[in-house]
């Protein structure tokens, strides 16, 4: 397959975006996770907190109720009363604090009954106080069914917040982890990152830029006319190995056209030399043909005086005759 230069660069930064995304979805992975447990820890302390403040009440709502039956004065079931009315909405609250706990919901759903009963206690202990007297409420409140009732509370209550402490344990490991998993990423994958990225930008100047380089400067001594470079045979691709090819091809071009220029002029050189030597013997043939010209014309001259002479005497002879 044709890879382009385009193609290499794009697979070389392609490589190293895509190993950045590997980092940065193990880092919000870890990061996510790090949030997650540290929320699910807070919701243990929170957890805890409730059952504990959800205890707290039942016992203010069972002094306040102890407070009126020795007492008998109003002002000493304020405490009860505010308990009463904070114990169903404390309990609402731990129900949608352990959402995602099956078994502490379990465990509320048996203490919802007891709570129930243990108010209707309280309520028809105080109803005995004000209507018979002390000694008819304290009849009731002696009775083990109400301290049964409260022994399974607490029974039910120390479980859970049992439970709360384990799921605070093992979310405090998870925490942890997921803390030594984001340091981990940074500290191990932001230098590696660094790492493939040196490799990519190495393998892309090695790939790329040497090669083209070498071409470029091929190029400018082609161009001054120095034509004793050769490119080394190379089976690139792509369009540097393009490249290379074309110059090697106009440097044999250039070479072989040199070479019949240099061939032509030598032809034209040995034909100068030639036609140089003819004009010289015909300068030759030239100059002989003139001073034979010349001789002819001197000998016409003479014999054109002597033929004078001889008229003259003959002209002479003639008078004399």
């Amino acid at each position: 397959m044709k890879q382009s230069v385009g193609m290499k660069i794009g697979g070389g930064f392609g490589v190293a975006l895509g190993f950045l995304l590997v980092i940065g979805a193990v880092s919000y992975r870890s990061t996510a996770g790090l949030i997650e447990n540290a929320a699910r820890r807070s919701q243990a302390y929170q957890g805890i907190a409730h059952l504990q403040n959800f205890l707290g009440l039942i016992r203010d709502a069972e002094s306040g109720q102890r407070g009126y039956l020795l007492a008998g004065e109003e002002r000493y079931l304020d405490p009860y009363r505010t308990a009463v009315q904070q114990v169903d909405k404390e309990n609402a609250t731990i129900r949608q604090v352990m959402a995602d706990s099956p078994n502490q919901l379990h465990r509320l759903d048996g203490l919802e009954p007891l709570l129930k009963d243990k108010l209707s206690e309280f309520d028809e202990a105080i109803t005995l106080r004000r209507e018979k007297g002390l000694e008819a409420a304290l009849v009731l409140v002696h009775n083990d069914r109400g301290k049964k009732i409260t022994d399974d509370i607490r029974k039910i209550l120390d479980d859970m917040v049992q439970e709360e402490h384990r799921l605070l344990e093992e979310r405090n490991s998870r925490v942890e982890s997921s803390a030594r998993n984001a340091t981990a990423v940074i500290l191990y994958g932001i230098p590696v990152a660094f790492i493939i990225l040196g490799i990519v930008a190495v393998l892309l100047t090695r790939n790329i830029s040497r090669p083209l380089k070498e071409v470029t400067g091929f190029a400018e001594r082609l161009a001054r006319g120095d034509l004793t470079l050769s490119l080394t045979v190379n089976h690139r691709r792509d369009e540097i190995g393009a490249l290379r090819q074309a110059f090697g091809r106009l440097a044999d071009n250039l070479r072989a056209q040199i070479g019949e220029i240099t061939e032509g002029t030598a032809v034209l050189l040995a034909a100068v030399s030639e036609v140089a030597a003819t004009t010289s013997q015909l300068a030759a043939s030239t100059t002989e043909s003139a001073a034979a010209v010349t001789q002819t014309s001197a000998t016409a001259r003479e014999v054109k005086q002597t033929a004078q002479v001889t008229s003259q005497k003959a002209q002479y002879v003639s008078d004399n005759a």
